[in-house]
């Protein structure tokens, strides 16, 4: 009993020793840490509103802008904000407008060290490009994610890519990237090099020479698209006869200034422009059926509207017309169809056609695009004459019309003024020998 007696007071003692949390699994809890955790998350948080009220109010700020600035980075204590807000102003001259831009765009700066991120990376950009403060200051508000780029990782490296790439000398590499900074925003596999490969053999015939002069003029063209500007023009360029370098003279103007100053119809650049993520050779649009009159004819496969772009095919180039199953794409080229019979060889003829061709014959590619509304199952046809100078044979008898088809040679000198307008540029330029010889 005695034994009993001294164990249950043991274990009281034991009980009365040790925290509660430690009988039952439970974390202790030390009431010193959870006060000062408590005060310190107060403290974060009157901070974390006073950064806010500090940005919503020196840069006029919304309340939406302000949460994007902090939604994936804090901005630091208040102390260490307030004047990297006033640094940057006084360092580059801003203006309040400036500022703002700055900040916002590139809320990082905020959180760098002054002494150790801002000032070296200013001073070495404003030594490296010879720049002066005007210059340092446009650079900055145009591209200011380059407070926070790398010196050694990205900015030089980027630098001594384009030097050697172009053959710059040092006033050449500091006058494009003083005219164009967010070069150096780009990714040069990504970005860079498909552009200037692209300006090198598409438009310039492999000349770097030319291919440095036209950057140093126009730096800025290399902030456009190789998709949706500069190949489509190209395309364009190429199926109107007009000189590819056309693309390069107007790479900074807008479309209508481009179709304007290269004689190409709008419509027809919109229209290589839309095709440009269809898949070549895909003939969905349309469906191959009997004719009335003997043999096939392509129709529409649905309602169209006109202009609608149809589809895009390409074949094979060949210098035999082989007949009416191919296509006059050059004084010397016919565009053969690969395989034979594809769905386009079925395109009929009429001297009111329901569809254009638009033709890039280097490539060679052509876009088919609807010149009215149509209803699902019209006749898709050409105008064989505005693309063919002389048909193999004796040509073909219309049966829309009852004329016989011969070929752009054979029409009549009124017809041949009508149709030149709307012929295909190798079909001009025949034309003109013709008129010369």
């Amino acid at each position: 009993m005695l034994r009993v007696v001294r164990c249950l007071r043991s274990a009281a003692r034991s009980a009365r020793a040790r925290p509660l949390g430690a009988s039952y699994g439970v974390a202790a809890v030390n009431l010193g840490c959870a006060k000062r955790f408590r005060a310190s998350a107060a403290d974060a948080a009157r901070n974390a509103a006073d950064v806010r009220d500090l940005l919503r109010t020196r840069l006029s700020l919304t309340d939406a802008e302000v949460d994007r600035m902090v939604r994936h980075r804090p901005l630091g204590a208040l102390a260490t904000v307030a004047p990297k807000l006033v640094w940057p102003q006084r360092r580059l001259g801003l203006d309040e407008a400036q500022l703002k831009k700055v900040v916002l765009l590139n809320p990082s700066l905020l959180s760098k060290s002054i002494e150790d991120n801002l000032a070296p990376t200013l001073d070495w950009l404003q030594a490296r490009l010879d720049l002066d403060d005007e210059q340092l200051r446009k650079m900055i508000v145009a591209l200011p994610a380059l407070l926070g780029y790398s010196v050694e990782d990205n900015v030089e490296p980027k630098l001594q890519w384009l030097q050697r790439r172009l053959d710059l000398d040092e006033a050449q590499l500091r006058k494009i990237v003083r005219l164009d900074p967010s070069l150096l925003n780009k990714s040069v596999e990504e970005n860079l090099e498909p552009k200037l490969y692209f300006f090198e053999r598409e438009l310039l015939h492999g000349s770097r020479a030319e291919l440095r002069d036209w950057v140093v003029k126009k730096s800025p063209c290399l902030s456009y698209s190789l998709t949706n500007r500069y190949r489509p023009r190209l395309e364009a360029c190429r199926a109107a006869g007009v000189d590819a370098k056309r693309v390069l003279s107007y790479a900074t103007n807008s479309d209508e200034i481009f179709c304007k100053h290269t004689g190409i119809d709008p419509e027809d650049l919109t229209a290589i422009r839309e095709s440009q993520t269809l898949i070549l050779n895909d003939f969905s649009a349309a469906r191959v059926v009997p004719c009335e009159t003997g043999g096939k004819e392509l129709v529409a496969s649905g309602a169209f509207p006109a202009g609608a772009v149809l589809f895009r095919f390409a074949g094979e180039l060949s210098p035999v017309n082989i007949g009416d199953r191919s296509l006059q794409v050059g004084r010397a080229a016919h565009l053969l169809s690969v395989p034979p019979e594809e769905p386009w060889v079925y395109l009929n003829h009429s001297f009111e056609p329901t569809v254009s061709l638009i033709v890039d014959p280097i490539t060679p590619v052509a876009t088919a695009r609807t010149t009215e509304d149509l209803v699902d199952g019209a006749a898709l046809t050409i105008d064989y004459t505005l693309h063919e100078w002389e048909m193999s044979g004796d040509g073909f008898v219309c049966s829309e019309s009852g004329r016989r088809v011969r070929g752009f040679k054979h029409l009549t000198a009124s017809e041949r003024e009508a149709a030149l307008p709307r012929a295909a540029p190798h079909i001009r330029e025949m034309h003109l020998a013709a008129a010369e010889d």
